[in-house]
């Protein structure tokens, strides 16, 4: 049993289409009490920082629409085509960092959980969300020739991820933060996340890249 979580951060047309998803998946019950207790725990991982840090949000792009409510939607996505979803909840964003830059929309930080406590252990099975999009506070101002995502970020994301991963609500209703697993010829499963790590190399998810609406064409002379 589980079910999967999008996590949809309005973009600034308004369309649904142009919304930025950051998926994750749940073990437990597909319902509608499991799917509130996901919704509840991934408002605290973007908008509550943990102790004295700042939260999530405070590292996302301002192209994101603050003033929208951020969408979440829960799917069945236990075996079969998933539906529509079963459960939807929205919450606010505190106020994204209107001083820093956006980076383009389809640089991201992966968060990495698996399954065992080491992630190079048999069996493992790992989960990745990819954060985003960001803004400029994430870069760090390196010397060595390389842009990387500062420690800073590191931190507040790897400390949200633990929180997320020890949610008590969640545990007790088995309902806790996992990585799906569907392979061609068995059934699917979620197995909850035990560790995990994010690092200080930017990835890309494509799909959230903006459309070209201009380009130069080149000739032979």
């Amino acid at each position: 049993m589980g079910f999967t979580v999008q996590v949809r951060l309005p973009g600034g047309s308004g369309m649904p289409e142009d919304d930025y998803v950051n998926t994750w998946h749940f073990a437990g019950a597909a319902n509608p009490v499991a799917a509130e207790q996901a919704f509840v725990a991934l408002n605290t991982f973007y908008t509550v920082g943990v102790g004295t840090g700042l939260a999530v949000a405070k590292r996302l792009s301002p192209t994101i629409e603050d003033s929208k409510p951020v969408e979440l939607r829960a799917y069945d996505t236990s075996g079969g085509p998933s539906g529509p979803p079963f459960a939807s909840s929205f919450f606010i964003l505190p106020d994204l960092d209107a001083g820093q830059f956006p980076l383009p929309e389809e640089v991201a930080i992966v968060l990495s959980g698996h399954t065992t406590a080491l992630s190079n252990q048999a069996g493992v099975k790992r989960s990745r969300v990819f954060i985003g999009p960001l803004n400029t506070s994430v870069v760090d101002s390196r010397t060595d020739g390389h842009t990387k995502i500062d420690t800073a970020t590191l931190d507040i994301i790897a400390n949200a991820a633990a929180r997320l991963r020890s949610d008590s609500v969640l545990a007790a209703g088995n309902n806790r933060w996992s990585a799906r697993s569907a392979p061609p010829l068995g059934p699917v499963t979620f197995t909850p996340i035990l560790a995990g790590f994010v690092n200080n190399a930017f990835d890309t998810q494509r799909r959230r890249g903006v459309k070209a609406n201009d380009r130069r064409l080149f000739v032979a002379v």
